[in-house]
């Protein structure tokens, strides 16, 4: 079957296998603790609820029955929840509306399109860009696939026995659940972890749309005559991107950024880009916002909702630390504002669901305590970084701490005006139009400040991008994009400004979605020169296409407990990730060192797989057995393959393409018989 024709099909049998186990869980979720009055809904809203619901009540639970068993107890949840479900819609049943239906189809056909292998010709076969982070979330989400219970062995150093894994996983746990349900009722398939995360991103866009669409009725109250109006621009707007594509293509000489918010070190991410590259992050905003809206509806303390947002808030934990950790800080200042006002009502609502997530998050936390990472610390205090002032400063040579900080502290205006264009200028409504003073505008403009003040001020150096910056902003972002599409609705797109700011981040978006596709083609047919290192190797289409072949057909004759191994070096191999499905000894230094916190073993299990393959030693039997190695992966840029005396030439052959070799480096059974 041609590659993109099956990661079409396998990422949309991915897509309903998620519906299968989050319509009807969020559902009956809902009914029983009546949140949100789930009860008293409409079908429609019923609807819009149970994805989100599911989204932020899930992932803590599934990690808590994960610690003692990822197999009976977590399915035996879900079919309780299918059965509720299912005895729930036999007396009521379901209607969506109609618009619902064309943007979850809209969104996605878009995700989809930009995320699945491309091949051209007979045996020329392009990643998109994303792949550069999606060979990392794949492995990840496959080793969940392999796990019997959590935390999982980490996925990219083994070190001969099994390592522990600290990340904030629980997007990618979700993940391996339609792939763990597919094996066990139909067995392997060829529908991979990759499939599964792909899919996670059509789910995030509908479940981003779906709370846009509550909170425009559960929070704003928005006048049921313009609320539908309202909600198509919302929907809309998440479309819109900032002015990234003026200083992406005065940054790079050939005007290709690949993902265009990359001209600047601590970028405002756009929404295409948060759901197609992060959609863990969305899925930690969306339980935050979840949470928030749980207790927003019941002024009254209601254990129920108390105890559902501690869960949610416990999941978005997990999901993603940084979007948490900032909704953490607009959630203490807004319980105090709530404590200053008397409000003992909410303020109990909010210190129980507090407690309740802490609890509920504490093993996890736990998990993550440990060693830095050998990068950086987690949080510093420093002002936003504006790449081009600093790189204004260095070229000057006026560069130091003290000149870069106050370059930019001035430069912040700039910052946010070239990384949010429309936004910014409903952001300037909010504060000097906007006279709106009910509850929701009050919380909605305190959700908004507390987000771009920490977010400008704190800043996370565990790697080199400000994760935190990155996507702690997205709460921010979710407050413009409603507020925005109101004074869209009001009439705020007559002026000039708002209109060409729109068109901007229309062409910004329009200009990601086409990098993102097509930025390997052109720079592999050397048309572009890119900004971004996508492979180290010449000729990538014909090699990603003859490594996905050995990749599938060892993943078909190794066992998933398998360990195998490519040419480790300091950056990492994309396919590998991509493709593998398996454990590896180690996939690169810097991945190890991040993952692990220990930069000294990681280093003595590199130092002989990289002789091994540059062809410094010819005993492969020998370092397999040392490292626990099943098979190795060898391509024709490494430099033990030009000899033909070696360890490529001479071990046992699992699968083989002109430019790459799977070996078997198994120990040989006693009895003679073929290796299983």
């Amino acid at each position: 079957m041609n590659f993109t024709v099956a990661d079409i099909v396998f990422s949309s049998y991915a897509f309903l296998l998620f519906a299968l186990l989050l319509v009807p869980s969020g559902y009956a979720l809902g009914w029983a603790l009546d949140l949100v009055d789930f009860r008293k809904q409409d079908s429609p809203t019923r609807l819009l609820l149970s994805v989100p619901l599911s989204i932020a009540l899930l992932p803590i639970l599934v990690y808590l029955l994960g610690r003692y068993s990822l197999g009976w107890p977590v399915w035996t949840v879900f079919g309780i929840l299918a059965a509720a479900f299912l005895a729930i819609f036999r007396r009521r049943g379901l209607c969506v509306n109609p618009f619902a239906w064309k943007a979850a189809g809209g969104w996605a056909a878009i995700s989809c399109l930009s995320l699945v292998d491309w091949q051209m010709g007979a045996n020329q076969l392009y990643y998109s860009v994303t792949a550069y982070d999606y060979n990392f979330r794949s492995s990840v989400t496959a080793a969940f696939v392999r796990a019997h219970t959590l935390p999982p062995a980490n996925p990219f150093f083994s070190s001969g026995a099994p390592q522990p894994f600290r990340y904030h996983y629980f997007w990618f746990l979700l993940c391996s659940l339609p792939v763990r349900l597919s094996e066990a009722v139909i067995g392997h398939t060829g529908f991979t972890a990759r499939h599964a995360v792909i899919a996670s991103s059509m789910w995030a866009g509908l479940a981003l749309f779906a709370v846009a669409a509550l909170y425009l009725r559960f929070f704003f109250e928005v006048d049921p005559l313009l609320r539908h109006r309202v909600t198509v621009i919302a929907v809309l707007l998440f479309g819109v991107g900032g002015l990234d594509i003026i200083p992406a293509l005065l940054g790079s000489f050939d005007g290709f950024y690949p993902p265009v918010d990359w001209w600047n070190s601590d970028q405002v991410t756009g929404w295409v880009d948060s759901l197609l590259w992060v959609p863990h992050a969305i899925g930690s905003l969306l339980a935050c916002l979840v949470g928030f809206l749980i207790l927003w509806n019941r002024p009254k303390f209601r254990w129920q909702n108390a105890l559902a947002a501690g869960i949610a808030f416990a999941s978005a934990t997990g999901i993603s630390i940084y979007v948490t950790l900032v909704f953490a800080v607009f959630a203490g200042v807004w319980t105090l504002r709530l404590a200053i006002q008397r409000n003992w009502a909410r303020v109990s609502q909010w210190s129980g669901a507090g407690a309740a997530a802490g609890l509920l998050a504490l093993p996890f936390l736990r998990e993550l305590a440990g060693k830095s990472g050998g990068q950086g610390s987690f949080l510093v205090v420093e002002f936003r970084h504006f790449q081009p002032a600093t790189q204004l400063l260095d070229a000057m040579g006026l560069w130091t701490p003290r000149s870069s900080a106050v370059a930019n502290l001035l430069c912040l205006p700039l910052n946010y005006f070239l990384e949010l264009g429309f936004f910014l200028a409903v952001a300037w409504w909010i504060f000097r139009r906007n006279r709106d003073a009910s509850p929701a505008a009050e919380a909605a403009r305190l959700m908004l400040t507390c987000t771009v003040v920490f977010c400008s001020v704190v800043r996370s150096h565990t790697i080199q991008m400000n994760d935190l910056g990155a996507r702690g902003m997205l709460i921010a972002q979710f407050v413009l994009v409603l507020w925005g599409a109101i004074w869209l609705a009001e009439g705020g797109k007559r002026h000039w400004f708002v209109a060409a700011t729109l068109a901007v981040g229309i062409l910004t978006n329009l200009y990601e979605l086409a990098t993102m596709r097509a930025f390997t083609v052109l720079a592999d047919r050397g048309i572009i020169a890119g900004v971004m290192e996508i492979d180290p190797d010449d000729d990538l289409g014909r090699r990603d296409f003859d490594a996905r072949q050995v990749y599938e057909k060892l993943d078909i004759l190794l066992p998933r407990t398998a360990v195998l191994q490519h040419h480790p070096s300091d950056k990492q191999d994309i396919i590998a990730g991509l493709y593998a499905n398996r454990q590896f000894a180690i996939m690169d230094r810097s991945t190890a060192v991040t993952f692990t916190g220990d930069s000294d073993a990681p280093e003595r299990v590199m130092a002989p797989l990289k002789q091994l393959f540059e062809n410094e030693r010819n005993d492969a039997a020998t370092v397999c057995k040392e490292l626990g190695i099943d098979a190795l992966v060898a391509k024709d840029v490494d430099p033990v393959w030009n000899d033909q005396k070696s360890w490529v030439w001479t071990m046992p052959l699992l699968a083989a393409t002109d430019t790459v070799r799977g070996l078997d480096c198994r120990p040989a059974p006693e009895n003679g018989n073929d290796r299983k």
